[in-house]
């Protein structure tokens, strides 16, 4: 188990690729907290926080019945501001599903699917991010 809280934003990596729910799951664990432990704390079912964790659920937006869970959650996980910024970025990423956005947007939008397979592929650096995107968009323009 990684003695570093997954929230931190140290390594944006370590956070991007992981879910948000894995997250939760694996601070909890640091925490040495049962998922029951944890869903009584913030007054959800074990059963939600459960199929959060799997992601199977995204996590909860806004207020409900004027309670806001989420700041609850992260109270609870013990996240300094820092990490609540990160842990607010990957709960809002929960809740899109990516796959079905990617799916209608790259079907109409080829360039766009070049671009990102091409930076893919070649395992990009973010100094060359501008320069592909340039050459892509330029010789679509032109053609």
């Amino acid at each position: 188990m990684s003695s570093s809280n997954p929230f931190d934003n140290k390594n944006i990596q370590s956070f991007t690729i992981r879910t948000f729910g894995e997250a939760i799951r694996e601070r909890r664990e640091q925490l040495e907290m049962t998922s029951r432990q944890l869903a009584k704390s913030i007054g959800i079912s074990p059963v939600y926080l459960s199929e959060i964790e799997r992601c199977s659920r995204p996590a909860p937006s806004g207020l409900i019945s004027g309670i806001d869970y989420m700041s609850k959650l992260a109270d609870a996980l013990q996240l300094d501001a820092s990490q609540k910024e990160v842990f607010n970025i990957m709960a809002s990423l929960s809740r899109l599903n990516f796959l079905n956005m990617l799916t209608a947007y790259f079907s109409k939008n080829l360039n766009a699917f070049r671009f990102i397979l091409q930076a893919v592929e070649t395992n990009l650096e973010d100094s060359e991010w501008e320069k592909l995107y340039n050459e892509t968009f330029s010789e679509s323009e032109q053609g």
